[in-house]
């Protein structure tokens, strides 16, 4: 059985371009593959996190830019799920769907 490094198992994670039904799963991989790094030193966890700022690209790039372009995970996740996480329930949004309808 081969033994996967931290960094082969964030290739398989895809990038993050915006899309907030995808920030989730995002989300998970990332902080999955946090609990791991946990025990390194300090100077791999910020080329860790060097590597998982760079698989968000597109929109969530800008916005990532446009609030000081941070490197540290736990801001990063901060930013974009303020502005890519979904925070109504589905039948909120089901609600909304109808009376726009009519």
């Amino acid at each position: 059985m081969s033994r996967h490094t931290t960094f082969d198992l964030l290739a398989d994670v895809p990038e993050f371009n915006g899309k907030a039904e995808e920030l989730d799963l995002f989300i998970l991989h990332i902080d999955g593959l946090r609990k791991i790094r946990t025990t390194t030193g300090p100077s791999f966890l910020k080329l860790f996190d060097l590597r998982i700022r760079n698989k968000i690209i597109c929109k969530a790039n800008i916005s990532l830019i446009n609030n000081g372009n941070p490197l540290e995970w736990e801001t990063i996740k901060i930013i974009l799920e303020t502005n890519f996480g979904i925070y109504e329930n589905i039948e909120t949004i089901v609600n909304k769907n109808k009376s726009r309808r009519m």
